[in-house]
């Protein structure tokens, strides 16, 4: 029983003793806690030091009456939370403020600031991929330079995988209206050609060639939104896009003019980039949605001059980063 009260009066004793090191606070003690009423007159300076305009003395602060107090008893808990209080307020006033839970030491984001914060905000935090499956309707006009010979090729209704990136969706204000970066992935195989150009209309007909290839753009967007705004809401969407498109392909196609046909051998595998724009639809159930896009991209060649038209149509799943 000695050696316990020998050793609690000891440890009360070093604690006294590094607290009477400590540098002088700010007057503050909590009423009712035995302490010292609070400095209302006591300023802190620059050199950590304090000023004293008729308050009591910052330094009694941790004077070892002033923290022993009522609560005293290095047993009693209230004695416990009282220290690490008066710890807290000495960090604080040395510009020594503890840093929230949620910010990490490497900034706000927990990426760091400079290009590599910008681009984890910009293409990352928020971001989401969609996975989908649908129905397509392509054209790919070629028209070769040196005669102007031409032929449409046609994919009509065949399924097709689709894979979409798109950036965190924004708001302008409190308003209907945002803005996002898509980036969309689509493969195609075509093996039917029209008379015509045009998406809809034309008769397909099978003149034995094929030409088959991936399509890609990418579009900043503005749209327009009804619905909840947030990423896992119900909401339908409008918008439109103006990016860059790029193609890689390898088939047959069959060229028509005014005095000869023939069927020529394509193939195209720089992805050099071209303009695009696209318009769709968007409705959203949490994270399943159907779509409904419309692109277009003029993609010129050394040898022809190629056009690409796109109407689809799927379901899609939505994975959130």
């Amino acid at each position: 029983m000695k050696r316990s009260i020998l050793a609690i009066g000891l440890l009360r004793f070093f604690i006294v003793a590094s607290l009477a090191f400590a540098p002088s606070a700010v007057g503050h003690a909590a009423a009712g806690n035995g302490g010292a009423p609070a400095a209302a007159g006591a300023t802190a300076t620059l050199d950590g030091s304090s000023e004293n305009n008729g308050a009591a003395p910052a330094s009694d602060l941790w004077t070892p009456s002033s923290i022993a107090g009522t609560h005293g008893d290095i047993m009693n808990p209230q004695y416990h939370s009282d220290m690490a209080a008066r710890f807290a307020l000495a960090d604080v006033q040395h510009g020594q403020a503890p840093m929230p839970d949620n910010t990490l030491a490497t900034g706000a984001t927990g990426t760091g600031g400079g290009l590599l914060g910008w681009a984890y905000d910009s293409f990352v935090d928020g971001a989401s991929i969609i996975l989908g499956y649908g129905v397509r309707r392509s054209n790919f006009t070629f028209t070769r330079k040196s005669d102007n010979a031409s032929g449409t090729i046609v994919d009509r209704d065949y399924p097709a995988y689709f894979l979409i990136y798109s950036t965190k969706p924004s708001f302008f204000e409190n308003s209907r209206f945002g803005y996002t970066f898509m980036i969309k992935l689509s493969s195609f195989d075509m093996n039917q050609q029209i008379a015509t150009g045009a998406v809809i209309g034309g008769t397909p007909t099978d003149v034995h060639t094929d030409l088959q290839g991936i399509i890609g753009y990418a579009v900043p967007s503005l749209y327009y939104q009804w619905g909840e705004h947030r990423s896992t809401g119900t909401f339908f969407q409008i918008g439109v896009g103006l990016g860059l498109a790029t193609t890689t392909y390898s088939g047959t196609i069959e060229l028509r003019s005014p005095t000869t046909t023939e069927v020529a051998n394509v193939r195209d595998q720089s992805f050099s980039l071209h303009l695009a724009w696209t318009t769709f639809l968007e409705a959203r159930w949490r994270h399943w949605g159907g779509y409904l896009s419309i692109m277009r991209a003029r993609l010129p060649g050394e040898t022809y001059d190629t056009q690409f038209e796109d109407v689809s149509l799927y379901l899609g799943y939505r994975f959130f980063f």
